[in-house]
């Protein structure tokens, strides 16, 4: 019997700290940490911006984005990008590495967000004028003070920075950086 109580004390406590472990894994939004971070991989794979990327996406939807992230999908690295109209919401896949466009979703959409004054694409540009890194994730978020831009980067050593950036006038209002992973 204490083998037994000794065997199943072990086990739990080997369960507790392997949960304890992934949750610590984590950044502040929920990411998951542990060998090389796939939004530095895909990163490190794209050959167009995320600028770029965007352009393409609304170039074809004839829509504004609004949320962007830069991701692995089955091993290489894409742009899911979120853009509306007036009547449409869209999900656009760019591929990081050709431009070219890997899938298209749209529905109705009864309920569309708000729209800043400043687009996506000039947030990017002055988060990554700010901060001298490339963006990997921006989401346009209502917030007390408004509109704003929640925008994470990567810097070419690893560095992580944060910055959100007002949607009606581009003003940087927040700015923090974390060091490399």
């Amino acid at each position: 019997m204490t083998t037994q109580k000794t065997f199943l004390t072990t086990l739990g406590l080997a369960a507790l700290l392997s949960s304890s472990l992934a949750l610590a894994d984590h950044d502040h939004k929920g990411h998951k940490h542990g060998g090389p971070r796939q939004d530095v991989v895909a990163l490190e794979q794209s050959k167009i911006s995320a600028a770029q990327a965007i352009a393409i996406a609304e170039k074809d939807t004839n829509a504004t984005a609004d949320n962007l992230d830069l991701e692995l999908h089955r091993g290489s690295a894409v742009y899911e990008i979120d853009l509306h109209d007036d009547k449409q919401e869209y999900e656009i896949r760019v591929d990081a590495i050709t431009g070219e466009i890997t899938k298209r979703q749209s529905e109705y959409e009864d309920d569309l967000p708000r729209r800043g004054t400043i687009t996506i694409t000039q947030a990017i540009e002055t988060a990554e004028r700010e901060t001298g890194a490339k963006v990997v994730e921006a989401d346009l978020d209502g917030k007390r003070s408004g509109l704003v831009y929640e925008i994470e980067l990567i810097g070419s050593d690893g560095s992580r920075h944060f910055a959100d950036i007002s949607a009606d006038d581009g003003n940087c209002l927040l700015y923090t950086s974390d060091a490399a992973d």
